[in-house]
């Protein structure tokens, strides 16, 4: 049985590395997914904004100051007329503009206004930077001026580590990729087999059906760990996940295998169905999408609507996803138990169907 797992085994990774179009099938996506995520954390990170300073003397110099420090938002010292420039050409969301009264006002024991001029035809631009301004002007020293004492915060998190937004999507997106490989790449190789003709010859040989099975399996869990292993390194290596013990990497590693698992028996069933690259191909792209989306992979599955989160949860992709974010992201994973529970109970259907299915479809 094993010399018939490994004989699969090697054929069908062969056939995975000498086909550009398995490989663009498998990458295509998570790749299309990524450059999104890339482009969107720049759109909706620190948002840039033109400061400019009309006051005179240190009061006003403290507050251009501090207001050019503070992180939530990009801001750059302008001229009054280069900030309306850049503002008419859309480079910068809004113009924060120090007056040239603030020093006197504020010496007068009034309090100061700082002007923001903002363009308001999307709502979220203008909400974000009416959050930050607060907490920005807060933290301008106003000498002489009793500060507000109002309600004080006290802040409990749910997670030991804060995740990042790039870090956080970026295990939306190695999930992906795992998915689609698996899918893919035994897929791919179980459509060959009718499309070469071979199919009957090999389940009507002297070799167990499971063991059959299993290489093709096996195949797909080794092209994808292969590149789940080069993301998840660049991505270790970029900073995304922060650091991350060796034992956690190794517990992720294992998470990653079984879900390729899962993804390759999915792709196994699915080639039994359509025995097509044409069919297959854009099949395992929606599938995999879906099944993205539904795991949470841009929306936290909390949030989304009570029936859509109860088909989330029996997704098998959603619980490699809490396993990851836990073990890269926050330091631990306190649901490891049960996602791996699932995701063996998923890889053993999916394995106990494969053979019924290879079988079932030699008489359509």
């Amino acid at each position: 049985m094993l010399r018939v797992i490994l004989s699969v085994l090697r054929k069908d990774l062969g056939l995975f590395w000498r086909s550009p179009a398995v490989v663009a099938v498998t990458l295509l996506p998570p790749i299309i997914l990524l450059l999104t995520l890339l482009m969107e954390s720049a759109a909706v990170g620190s948002l840039p904004v033109a400061l400019v300073s009309q006051g005179k003397g240190a009061p006003a110099v403290r507050a251009t100051r501090t207001l050019a420090a503070y992180p939530g938002f990009r801001a750059a010292s302008l001229s009054p007329g280069a900030a309306q420039t850049a503002f008419d050409r859309l480079e910068v969301a809004g113009v924060l503009t120090v007056p040239k009264n603030y020093a006197s006002t504020l010496a007068a024991g009034a309090r100061p206004t700082v002007q923001l001029t903002v363009r308001n035809f999307n709502a979220d631009f203008t909400d974000d930077l009416l959050r930050d301004l607060p907490d920005a002007l807060g933290r301008v020293p106003t000498p002489g001026l009793t500060r507000h004492k109002g309600v004080a915060i006290a802040e409990r998190d749910l997670q030991g580590k804060d995740a990042g937004f790039l870090g956080f999507q970026m295990v939306a997106v190695l999930v992906l990729l795992l998915l689609q490989a698996g899918i893919v790449n035994a897929g791919m190789a179980a459509v060959h087999e009718w499309q070469s003709g071979t199919v009957k010859e090999l389940l009507l040989a002297p070799a167990p059906a499971m063991a059959i099975l299993v290489g093709k399996v096996l195949a797909g869990v080794v092209a994808a760990d292969l590149v789940g292993v080069v993301l998840g390194g660049l991505s270790l290596w970029a900073g995304f996940f922060g650091s991350v013990t060796p034992g956690n990497l190794l517990l992720a590693f294992l998470v990653m295998t079984l879900l390729s698992a899962v993804g390759s028996g999915i792709g196994v069933g699915l080639a039994s169905a359509m025995r097509s690259f044409e069919r297959l191909g854009p099949a395992s792209m929606l599938l995999s999408f879906y099944l993205f989306f539904l795991a949470g992979g841009i929306a936290a599955v909390g949030f989304l609507p009570g029936w859509l989160r109860t088909i989330a949860e029996v997704v098998p992709n959603f619980y490699g996803m809490d396993a990851l974010r836990g073990l890269l992201l926050y330091g631990a994973a306190p649901n490891l138990g049960q996602d791996v529970l699932v995701l063996g109970v998923w890889l053993a259907l999916v394995l106990a169907a494969g053979p019924r299915l290879l079988h079932r479809s030699l008489t359509r």
